[in-house]
């Protein structure tokens, strides 16, 4: 178990961390990582100038820890603690912040829709995905069976349910193997390591994917369900698949939401759509730089679910949750963060995990519709 203010900071010697943060302070040095959690390749350590990132970062952790309310979601884990709180920071000059919890591993349900969604991007470019999938936000909760129906333009959002099942179902591939080969490839590239399935909480999502399968058959009588018509088929050429592909694209989508990371996984992924697409600590590309402002404008409509535009008021940033309890946020150009913090809010939100980021976007000022500073460039 991490000890409550444990705090670990991985520093490059980029000087260039002036401008991302805010003031000046050194950084500790960094403790071994948990053997339970995925392992980043080490970054070079090195006193930085930079705002007091871990004097923050204990004090998110000391103002919501106490934070009472949320339910946990049934993941097939065997035991999930409420009381898990960790923060993790990863600057785009590969600096990484740590505190509480942050090396626990858990599965990383819903926030693996945006990345999923930015390969299908790269497979059929953005006026494809927004005439097959949409991008709207459904105002209803993440997994309704009637956003669709009751809605005058029938599409969906890749960030719920729905609309991530067709995300998935648009991947491309020979066969599905190598669609899902493709897709945990893309995941590695964001973590800067391989990321794994818990066959525990696959087989628990799979034993209880009723939902899923009814939002699938949903799509598919609505027309909305398509699928490549082959690797080597041109381009804009889809087809209705038949029962047993729409089995296949559920059980594919539920994979995804089954790899396990951690708050320090999800933090290097949300650095690299924050670093234009480039894995910050390892410098490979997952997403074309291209790419990355349409990924982050979903997270903005619907990332934090039926909340986002309450979300989006407060704490200004391209964020997505998921059910275990973790939550990412992207500063683009600066920095991604993600908390973990189990108890959900009636929206499926962890309850410190947005506590604690509203927080840190009040302290540090990072709405990004906020005006600029009175020294910004162009301002007059």
């Amino acid at each position: 178990m991490v000890r409550d203010c444990e705090l670990t900071s991985l520093c490059s010697v980029h000087t260039t961390v002036l401008w991302l943060l805010l003031s000046v302070m050194p950084c500790s040095h960094a403790e071994q990582p948990s053997a339970r959690a995925p392992v980043l390749p080490p970054a070079p350590v090195a006193s930085v100038g930079a705002t007091d990132v871990n004097a923050t970062l204990a004090a998110l952790l000391a103002a919501h820890r106490d934070r009472s309310g949320g339910k946990i979601y049934q993941s097939g884990a065997d035991y999930v603690d409420p009381t898990w709180f960790g923060i993790a920071l990863v600057t785009v000059t590969g600096e990484v912040f740590m505190a509480g919890d942050a090396e626990r591993t858990f599965p990383i349900q819903s926030t693996a829709k945006p990345f999923t969604y930015g390969l299908a991007l790269e497979d059929h470019g953005l006026d494809n995905m927004l005439t097959n999938v949409g991008v709207n936000a459904t105002g209803l909760p993440f997994d309704s069976l009637i956003a669709a129906a009751i809605r005058p333009r029938r599409l969906e959002n890749p960030m719920v349910s729905a609309g991530a099942i067709s995300t998935t179902a648009m991947i491309r591939g020979k066969n599905d193997a190598h669609k899902w080969r493709r897709v945990n490839d893309v995941f590695a590239r964001y973590a800067g390591t391989d990321v794994s399935i818990m066959d525990e909480i696959y087989d628990y999502e799979i034993a209880h994917s009723a939902g899923s399968r009814a939002l699938a058959y949903s799509l598919l009588v609505q027309d909305l369900f398509h699928v490549p018509c082959g690797w080597d088929a041109p381009p804009n050429c889809f087809e209705v698949p038949d029962r047993d592909g729409i089995q296949t694209v559920v059980a594919r989508y539920l994979k995804s939401t089954s790899q396990m990371v951690s708050a320090r996984l999800l933090a290097t992924m949300a650095a690299t759509l924050a670093n234009g697409g480039t894995n910050p600590i390892s410098g490979k590309r997952a997403l074309q730089s291209k790419h990355v402002p349409h990924v982050l404008s979903a997270m903005v409509t619907a990332g934090m679910y039926d909340s986002a535009g309450e979300w989006f008021s407060r704490a200004g940033l391209p964020a997505k949750s998921g059910v275990s309890g973790n939550v990412i946020a992207v500063v683009p150009g600066r920095f991604g963060i993600a908390v973990y913090s189990p108890p959900l809010d009636a929206s499926g939100n962890s309850v410190r995990g947005v506590a604690a980021l509203r927080d840190l976007s009040d302290r540090w000022g990072l709405h990004i519709l906020a005006p600029p500073a009175e020294d910004a460039p162009l301002r007059q």
